[in-house]
């Protein structure tokens, strides 16, 4: 349930930072967002459909190689260095996405809560790999 809550609020920061910054970054973006962000006034859906299964493989990706770090964590430093980075990255993202749903009309408070939820334990997870990491860098 946890890595479905964070697959969630990931594509939603992933989408709303796509709005934002979609003609600037559309020379950056990988080919199928590409496709995704032209589709977009003319198949909506299809637009959708494409950037949806992107993000899809893309979390999915992302939590095969999260397991891998957090399996290397406890015994390699650059694991769990990365993992910690990664986590870090996420809070910075959650941060921005509450902030973009505050600006939104609209009260979400079941996001809003998932967020928070969200940064709770990824700031749980980074004690624990900052234990990791001292324990390491002593050896």
């Amino acid at each position: 349930m946890d890595i479905a809550i964070g697959i969630v609020v990931a594509l939603l920061v992933t989408v709303i930072g796509f709005r934002l910054g979609m003609r600037r970054a559309e020379r950056r973006l990988p080919p199928e967002l590409a496709q995704a962000l032209r589709l977009d006034r003319k198949d909506p859906t299809a637009s959708q459909h494409l950037m949806d299964d992107y993000f899809m493989r893309q979390a999915t990706k992302d939590s095969k190689e999260r397991a891998l770090l957090w399996e290397r964590a406890p015994t390699d430093l650059d694991a769990a260095v990365e993992l910690r980075r990664r986590l870090l990255d996420d809070i910075a993202a959650s941060n921005e996405a509450r902030r973009e749903l505050k600006k939104a009309s609209g009260s979400q408070p079941q996001a809003l809560s998932d967020i928070e939820l969200d940064q709770q334990q990824a700031r749980t997870q980074i004690a624990r790999l900052d234990a990791f990491i001292e324990r390491l860098r002593l050896r």
